[in-house]
């Protein structure tokens, strides 16, 4: 049985990456689709058992699972994303998929007062200070993650003085670099681009995306919003690395965007309006 919270999201993300690891050395790549619906198989069921024997009191979130209304009053919960960056995962040669573990505990009465400077349920400086909860929401707060680049053969995780993983500060590169969504970048991100003269690298799972600013491999990443699932462990390992907090604006037709900051972006009219 593993105490620590920290080192079990730690333990847990990177077991979990194993076994996709030894899928993935066993697949031909010959039919994607399947290969794909088994990565995101056995490792929701492998975190699931896991949980149960190592937390069997605490509620669970996946994105692959059946969602338990119980949850909701529950004073842990485990959110999990068993494969973020399926569509990498399936193709070969791709390093860009992760598995994320995040723990969420809910803050009453006096646990509240103490966060002082934050608001109920927030410590002062954490991300989740600057985000109110809607009304009747539970208050609460991420207090451990994991993320873990099984391909990269990397895990970061939240830990009481830092991040543990391979971190470092960003180069004084000539340009600097944003990571977008392979997919879904926005357009406004080119725009950006090409005004501050920066590089655009598209990468698959959030995950990788948020890592590779924490690592110094990219300056920023830009993306159109909807942050779920894949952002919540990665998020809590950068803000344990001492990044930026999210910055967040509403944009056309209330869509939330945001960009997670490695060094200050030149002046530019999108890349400051938030």
């Amino acid at each position: 049985m593993i105490a620590d919270d920290d080192h079990l999201a730690h333990y847990l993300a990177t077991e979990a990456g194993r076994r996709l690891l030894g899928l993935r050395e066993r697949a031909d790549f010959g039919d994607q689709t399947a290969l794909r619906a088994a990565g995101d198989r056995i490792s929701h069921e492998y975190l699931t058992a896991a949980l149960a024997a190592h937390r069997h009191g605490d509620a669970l979130l996946s994105e692959e699972g059946k969602d338990d209304p119980a949850r909701v009053e529950a004073h842990r919960v485990w959110i999990v994303d068993p494969l973020d960056g399926t569509r990498e995962f399936g193709e070969a040669g791709r390093t860009d998929w992760a598995v994320h573990v995040a723990l969420w505990a809910r803050t009453t009465g006096q646990a509240q007062a103490d966060d002082a400077g934050g608001e109920a349920g927030s410590p002062a400086g954490h991300p989740a200070a600057a985000r109110s909860a809607p009304h009747g929401a539970p208050s609460g707060r991420l207090v451990a993650g994991a993320v873990a680049l099984p391909a990269q053969g990397q895990t970061f995780r939240t830990a009481p003085h830092g991040l543990d993983g391979a971190a470092r500060p960003a180069g004084a590169a000539d340009r600097l670099k944003i990571v977008v969504s392979r997919t879904r970048a926005p357009e406004f991100v080119r725009s950006i681009a090409a005004g501050i003269g920066a590089d655009l690298i598209p990468l698959g799972s959030a995950g990788a995306k948020i890592i590779a600013v924490v690592t110094g491999d990219a300056d920023a990443y830009i993306h159109s919003g909807g942050a779920g699932y894949p952002s919540l462990s990665a998020r809590d390992s950068r803000d344990a690395a001492g990044g930026d907090p999210v910055r967040e604006h509403y944009g056309p037709a209330g869509c939330r965007a945001g960009h997670e900051l490695n060094r200050p972006l030149p002046a530019h009219p999108l890349a400051s309006g938030t």
